[in-house]
């Protein structure tokens, strides 16, 4: 129920897009359900292997963007979304190089490991701007609590999105 008077926080916690990406885009799972997709080893990839695991993933990436749409939905029909912090991220990326890990970090795929999406739509926000600071991990707690006007009552490790810019520890 997301009516009420009083503020809510509510989790929505998808694991989509995430291996062995079996969900089509409209949410479906398909027969391959048990096995990772032919090519992978381990935890890596063959070359004939990566062009179907990347495809696949892109498949699930669908379905998560019409899981996520359907929040946007819910959230506007019922007069939420213009005054709601909405967050979406990802805790990893995924590689998709023959030879390289899929998660673990070498020089030739830290490009598609490292960096993953961060997206905060502010209450009361209605134009989107791109940021392109070194946000982190830990930087997720202290830009809700920034967003909201709310002072951490203890000490992070990370700072608000808006102050990732000024980050002169990792460049």
């Amino acid at each position: 129920d997301l009516s009420g008077s009083r503020p809510q926080m509510v989790v929505h916690h998808i694991v989509l897009p995430h291996n062995p990406w079996y969900v089509t885009p409209d949410g479906e799972p398909y027969e391959a359900a048990e096995k990772l997709p032919v090519g992978s080893y381990g935890l890596g990839w063959t070359e004939s292997g990566r062009p179907v695991g990347r495809q696949r993933h892109l498949l699930q990436l669908q379905a998560a963007d019409a899981l996520l749409g359907q929040t946007f939905e819910r959230l506007d029909a019922a007069g939420l979304f213009d005054d709601a912090l909405i967050v979406v991220t990802a805790d990893h990326g995924e590689a998709f190089q023959a030879g390289q890990p899929m998660r673990g970090l070498s020089a030739e795929n830290a490009a598609e490991v490292m960096w993953t999406p961060l997206f905060v739509k502010a209450p009361g926000q209605s134009e989107a701007r791109v940021d392109d600071a070194n946000v982190m991990g830990i930087d997720v707690v202290p830009t809700i609590a920034d967003a909201l006007g709310v002072d951490m009552p203890w000490d992070v490790d990370g700072m608000p999105a808006p102050e990732a810019g000024s980050r002169d520890d990792i460049k």
